[in-house]
């Protein structure tokens, strides 16, 4: 039975968990960048407004855009279990992998816009384009969240030998 489970590591956990919300913040940020119109529209504040969301189908839209969320929240979270699977890290991480993300998630630590104005503020400073700013800010948030996950399969692997 200790053999199925595995042994339990703290580190590997916290990093996969980082990496999980890293990545699933980058794909989101390039989600923004390429519905761009609809997301200036719907944050717009003229008057002109009014007439686009008919068009835009407010509830459709946000419909949309949680099961977009749902969909590559759980494609992310299959393959870092895959990964720790083919990697032959213990059932017992991938399982606390999985709820820390989850709580993490909920605290919303990446997305809130406390965190994210920093990166915001210099993506500004090279363009006003809102979708070029989604566009770096998703690219910088993918490779983070790859480093980090390869990170910690490396060290998790480094450590069983």
């Amino acid at each position: 039975m200790s053999q199925f489970l595995g042994k339990f590591d703290f580190v590997l956990v916290i990093l996969q968990s980082i990496a999980v919300q890293a990545l699933f913040t980058g794909v989101y940020r390039l989600y923004v960048a390429y519905n761009e119109d609809k997301w200036d529209v719907l944050f717009s504040e003229s008057v002109i407004t009014q007439e686009h969301l008919s068009h835009l189908r407010y509830k459709e839209f946000v419909s949309n855009d949680l099961d977009w969320k749902i969909i590559v929240a759980l494609t992310i979270l299959t393959i870092v279990i895959l990964l720790n699977r083919y990697f032959t890290i213990g059932h017992i991480n991938t399982v606390l992998v999985v709820a820390v993300s989850v709580f993490l998630a909920r605290t919303g630590l990446f997305t809130s816009p406390y965190n994210s104005w920093r990166l915001d503020y210099y993506e500004t400073m090279i363009s006003d384009n809102t979708k070029f700013t989604y566009v770096t800010g998703g690219c910088f948030f993918l490779v983070l969240g790859l480093g980090v996950l390869w990170r910690s399969i490396v060290l998790n692997v480094n450590a069983r030998r």
